[in-house]
C-alpha cells in the first residue's frame, strides 16, 4: 500500500485511498500469461482489509476475499444501532466524525462509504472474515459484515487471539482454512 514499506506515496488516508493500490495489483495480475484472470482472490490483514475490501467494491475482478481484522471503516459501521461493545463510549461519536474529516481535509481524499455498503457492493462473491474476539468489537462488525454481504460471507472467530493474531497463534489452521476457502471460491 502506499506509504507503506518501500512503496511511494506519501499519504494514508485511513485505507480510503488504498483501492486504487488493490486495483493497480489486480491490472497487474490480468496482465500476466501466467495467471487465469477469472481466478484473482485477496487477502488482506488489518487496514489490507480494508483495502481489499475496498477495491473488490470497485472491480470484480476480484472473485473472492480473506478479509483477516476488519474494523469500522467509517462512524456508521459501528452505530445504527450502536454496537454493545462500543456503547458505553457513544459520547466520542463527534470525535470520530471530526478524525474523519480531519482525514479528508489533509489527505485531500473524501472519506470511503462505510464497510457495510462496500461488502454489499461485493455480494455475491465469497468473503470469509476472520475476527479476534480479544480485539474490543472485531467479533460484532465480522458478523455485521457478513450480514450484510450475505449467503455467501462467512465468519471465523477466534475468541482467544488479538487482532489479526490467528495467523501466528493458528499457523496451520489458518493455512488450511484459507487454501480450503479459496479453492472453493475460484477453482470451481
Amino acid at each position: 500500500m502506499r506509504a507503506h514499506g518501500e512503496s511511494g506515496g506519501d499519504r494514508f488516508a485511513a485505507a480510503w485511498n488504498s483501492d486504487l493500490d488493490v486495483l493497480a495489483a489486480v491490472d497487474y495480475l490480468q496482465h500476466r500469461p501466467d495467471v487465469q484472470p477469472n481466478r484473482i482472490g485477496a487477502l488482506g490483514l488489518s487496514a489490507g482489509a480494508h483495502a481489499i475490501i475496498y477495491g473488490a467494491a470497485r472491480s470484480d475482478a476480484i472473485k473472492a476475499l480473506w478479509v483477516d481484522g476488519a474494523d469500522a471503516g467509517r462512524l456508521e459501521d459501528a452505530i445504527n444501532p450502536f454496537l454493545p461493545e462500543i456503547r458505553p463510549f457513544w459520547f466520542m461519536t463527534p470525535m470520530v466524525w471530526l478524525t474523519d474529516r480531519l482525514v479528508e481535509l489533509f489527505s485531500g481524499t473524501r472519506a470511503a462509504l462505510p464497510i457495510r455498503d462496500q461488502v454489499t457492493r461485493i455480494a455475491p462473491r465469497p468473503i470469509l472474515f476472520v475476527a479476534a474476539g480479544k480485539a474490543q468489537s472485531e467479533v460484532s462488525l465480522a458478523r455485521r459484515y457478513a450480514a450484510y454481504a450475505g449467503p455467501t460471507a462467512q465468519v471465523w472467530e477466534l475468541p482467544e487471539d488479538i487482532h489479526i493474531g490467528g495467523i501466528f497463534t493458528h499457523p496451520q489452521e489458518y493455512a488450511q482454512r484459507m487454501i480450503a476457502f479459496f479453492d472453493a471460491s475460484l477453482l470451481k
